[in-house]
């Protein structure tokens, strides 16, 4: 799928892609590699879900960077599905791009909203920070951002679990929304969580609060 930015033959030994490197992603699945250098964001590879943002679903053979003017990307999240930014304008203020596959609603919005995503556009949630994808590790059915306030915030559905992944249940909000994680044990404290991960396509969710490990699902 040309992910690392060469022909499709297998690389035998260590491949220099670039220097200066400050973030990297990728995920199960995927068949894509992101990266950022200088404030620039570069991907390459498989775009079956639009989730390279390129406006179309060809894949990339060679590392294509993403022009936003004079803003910065600082951060990058990516799924199966799914790629997020946190961009930082000329005037330093953060904002959340997403492009990609909608169908679960890990971009967000409700079942209405357009299933693609077929290039970068800003996320109306706005409480982040450039360290709100740390410790996080999403999949393609559940989503993830860290507030200003450590708070670990998700959408998504939860493969077949009726949204339990999200310690949600059926009825209890929009998956498109991005909203805290809950539990139904209203005794665990949600707002020092250190690192939030999912598990099988996200019908169980992990969160680890100082040397307690919780979850939830299915």
């Amino acid at each position: 799928a040309s992910e690392l930015g060469t022909a499709t033959a297998p690389i035998t030994s260590p491949l220099l892609i670039d220097t200066s490197v400050t973030a990297i992603a990728s995920s199960e699945m995927s068949r894509n590699f992101h990266y950022i250098k200088d404030g620039i964001y570069y991907r390459c590879g498989e775009n079956t879900f639009y989730q390279l943002g390129t406006g179309d679903n060809n894949p990339i053979t060679t590392f294509t960077a993403l022009n936003l003017a004079s803003s910065q990307v600082i951060a990058v999240q990516a799924t199966r599905w799914v790629t997020r930014l946190i961009v930082q304008s000329s005037t330093s203020a953060l904002s959340l791009m997403a492009a990609g596959w909608n169908t679960q609603l890990t971009i967000g919005g409700s079942e209405n909203t357009g299933i693609i995503r077929s290039s970068f556009t800003t996320n109306p949630y706005t409480d982040i920070t450039a360290n709100s994808f740390d410790k996080l590790s999403p999949v393609s059915y559940v989503n993830a951002i860290k507030s200003s306030t450590n708070i670990i915030n998700t959408n998504g559905k939860g493969y077949n679990s009726n949204g339990a992944g999200l310690g949600r249940n059926a009825f209890s909000g929009n998956y498109g929304s991005i909203l805290p994680i809950e539990f139904f044990d209203d005794s665990v404290d949600l707002s020092h969580v250190e690192w939030f991960g999912t598990i099988g396509n996200g019908s169980v969710s992990v969160v680890s609060i100082g040397e307690d490990l919780y979850w939830t699902g299915n």
